[in-house]
C-alpha cells in the first residue's frame, strides 16, 4: 500500500534524502517531536520516530502500516489489516486527480456536505460545554485564564463522548463501495477554525493521563477531511501586526489580553500553515513576531526559524520564563505587556529600535 498517504493524513511529509529508495522526514505524529526527527521510507514500508536508541528525545517508535494503525489509531490487529486494504484501494483511486485539481484543494475549505456536519456537530458541542456534562471543560478553560466571552466567542465546546461516524456523513468518499472509512470524534475539548464564515478543521483537544501521553499518543485530533489553514486568519490586514503561536490556547490568550494591539494567529503545529494562501497574508503585515513555544529540545526555535527565512517582516519574539504564552498567562504575567514590548522593541513602534535588536530577533537570538 502507499504508506506515505496513509501517515500524510496526520503530519507534514517532505523527501529529505534517497535512502532506502526515498525518505521523507517531519514531526512524529505520536510524540510530536522535533520536525524532522520522524521518518517514512515508502519503498521499505516502515517508519521510524529516531528516538532514545538514536540519542535523540522521541518517542523510539516504529513498525509497518499495520503497527501505525494500531498504535496511532488504536485499531486491533484485524481492523488494521481490514482498513490497509481499503486505504490502498482509495489512494489508488486519489492517484488518478490531476496535480492542479490537488493544489487547488490544499488552499480551499472542505466540502459544503463537511462544513455543513461540522456545523452541527460544533453547535452540540458547544450546548455540552454550557451543559452540567460540560463541567469540567468549563473548569479546565477557567483555568487556562480564559474568560466566558472568549469561550463563547470562539465557540468552544466539549464532545464528551468518543465515537465514530460514517465518512458519508461528512461528504468523505466512499468512493468505492468498501472504502467507507470511519471518522473519529474523540472525548475532548474542540476548537473550530473559521475562515471567512468557513469551517477549515476542527480540532479536538483529548484530556490524556498521564500513561497515555508517556506513550505519545496525540494531545490534539481533528476529523478526516479538514483543510490546512491558519487559525485567526480573518483579521489579518495591512495595517495590523502579528503575534504568531503553535496553539490555539495561546492565541485566545493574547486576542484576550491584547486584541487592539495585535492579530493573534495559531499555526496549529511547528510545520503548520505553510500554505501560500498563509503566506501570502502575513507577508502584508506591518510586522510577525513568531511567539513559538520554548521547548528544551529547542523545535520552536528551529520551526520560528522557517519564517523568519521565509517572511522579512518576521521576528523570533520568545514568551517570558515560560514554554508558551498561556503558561505566562496562568502564572501571572502580563501577557499585554510582553506583546507591546515586542512591538517596541521589534517592530519601530517607539524609539527604543534599534539595529542590534533587529539583527538579533533576525538570528533567532533571546530578545525579552
Amino acid at each position: 500500500m502507499n504508506l506515505l498517504d496513509l501517515i500524510r493524513k496526520d503530519t507534514n511529509l517532505q523527501l529529505t534524502s534517497a535512502t532506502y529508495g526515498g525518505e521523507y522526514s517531519g514531526p512524529c505524529p505520536f510524540c510530536h517531536q522535533g520536525t524532522d526527527r520522524f521518518k517514512v521510507w515508502p519503498q521499505t514500508g516502515r517508519w521510524a520516530c529516531l528516538g532514545p536508541q538514536s540519542g535523540r528525545a522521541g518517542c523510539g517508535r516504529s513498525g509497518d502500516a499495520i503497527d501505525y494503525l494500531r498504535q496511532h489509531d488504536g485499531l486491533s490487529y484485524g481492523e488494521a489489516k481490514s482498513q490497509v486494504k481499503r486505504f490502498s484501494s482509495l489512494c489508488s483511486y486519489a492517484h488518478r486527480i490531476k496535480s492542479k485539481e490537488i493544489l487547488a484543494a490544499l488552499t480551499q475549505p472542505p466540502s459544503v456536505v463537511w462544513q455543513e456536519r461540522a456545523r452541527q456537530w460544533i453547535e452540540e458541542c458547544e450546548s455540552s460545554l454550557d451543559s452540567a456534562q460540560g463541567k469540567s471543560a468549563r473548569e479546565w478553560l477557567h483555568g487556562r485564564g480564559l474568560t466566558d466571552a472568549t469561550i463563547h466567542n470562539a465557540h468552544l465546546g466539549i464532545n464528551p463522548n468518543n465515537h465514530y461516524e460514517d465518512r458519508s456523513l461528512w461528504g468523505l468518499p466512499p468512493v468505492l463501495e468498501r472504502c467507507n472509512l470511519r471518522v473519529w470524534l474523540p472525548r475532548g475539548i474542540i476548537i473550530p477554525w473559521l475562515v471567512q464564515k468557513a469551517i477549515w478543521r476542527v480540532n479536538i483537544r483529548r484530556p490524556l493521563s498521564s500513561k497515555e501521553a508517556s506513550k505519545g499518543q496525540p494531545k490534539y485530533i481533528g476529523p478526516a477531511g479538514f483543510a490546512h489553514a491558519l487559525y485567526g486568519a480573518d483579521a489579518l490586514g495591512p495595517d495590523r501586526p502579528v503575534v504568531m503561536v503553535e496553539g490555539e490556547i495561546d492565541a485566545l490568550t493574547i486576542q484576550q489580553t491584547a486584541n487592539d494591539l495585535v492579530v493573534a494567529v495559531a499555526t496549529g503545529s511547528t510545520a503548520g500553515s505553510r500554505q501560500a494562501k498563509w503566506l501570502a497574508q502575513l507577508a502584508i503585515a506591518p510586522l510577525v513576531l513568531v511567539a513559538f513555544d520554548v521547548d528544551a529540545n529547542q523545535a520552536g526555535d528551529r520551526a520560528a526559524n522557517w519564517w523568519l527565512q521565509t517572511l522579512d517582516n518576521a521576528r523570533r519574539w520568545r514568551p517570558e520564563t515560560y514554554k508558551d504564552v498561556n503558561a505566562m498567562h496562568t502564572a501571572g504575567l502580563d501577557v499585554r505587556k510582553w506583546v507591546q514590548t515586542g512591538l517596541d522593541v521589534l517592530g519601530g513602534f517607539t524609539s527604543r529600535t534599534s539595529v542590534e535588536t533587529f539583527m538579533t530577533a533576525k538570528e533567532g537570538l533571546p530578545t525579552w
